[in-house]
């Protein structure tokens, strides 16, 4: 989540194989709200009905209590209404009355990731946000970032950065310095290769820090 070529390469996969573990939860709940798995196939909706609508004829006919019988079908409704929900779950970036997206502490890699997985749903937006300068050198040019640490994977082993690269036009406090940053969030084109940095209109250096190391 960040612009560093190595680095860059880390959290574009990060972001596929959240776009693919988002598909495929999809996928599944799409099958099963279609219908119900049975011996012979997958039932449609209308058949799976037609079918909950005989199993309690026959619970009334023969006197078995019907609320065991409906307990399937009221799980499937508990799943549509999650279904319908899905969206309401996702990541949210709270604005403030201003209009500022401000990125939390507490929520910090998935917001910022949800920015890199869904760049044309915010660039132009204005963000607030707070990290340390971060200073990449790459064939003779300095890129500047404000960033902070995290996780590279899951096996909690190795570590990275996550965060945007700047682009500032006033003195860049020196590498290590804790920052709040605002600005808009843009996307930029190097080498065949697109960018998303914060093209920041204020930076103040912080007294006191915040979290160095984020996990969520």
């Amino acid at each position: 989540m960040c612009r560093c070529r190595s680095k860059k390469i880390l959290f574009l996969v990060m972001g596929l194989v959240i776009v693919l573990i988002t598909g495929c939860q999809s996928n599944t709940n799409e099958k099963t709200l279609e219908g119900s798995e049975t011996d012979s196939g997958l039932l449609t909706k209308d058949e799976s009905n037609s079918t909950e609508t005989e199993r309690l004829k026959e619970a009334e006919d023969s006197g078995t209590d019907s609320d065991s019988l409906t307990q399937d079908s009221s799980n499937t409704s508990e799943m549509e209404i999650w279904d319908e929900n899905v969206e309401s779950a996702a990541v949210q970036i709270p604005a403030n009355q201003d209009g500022v997206l401000e990125i939390e502490e507490d929520k910090f890699v998935s917001q910022v990731g949800e920015i890199y997985n869904y760049p044309d749903k915010y660039v132009g937006e204005t963000v607030r946000y707070q990290g340390y300068i971060y200073l990449e050198e790459d064939e003779g040019k300095d890129y500047y970032f404000v960033v902070r640490n995290t996780y590279a994977c899951d096996c909690g082993e190795e570590e990275s950065i996550v965060g945007f690269e700047i682009a500032w036009e006033g003195d860049i406090p020196e590498e290590g310095t804790w920052v709040e940053v605002t600005g808009v969030l843009d996307t930029y084109t190097e080498e065949d290769n697109q960018y998303i940095l914060v093209r920041v209109s204020g930076l103040d250096i912080k007294d006191k820090s915040g979290k160095t190391f984020v996990t969520e």
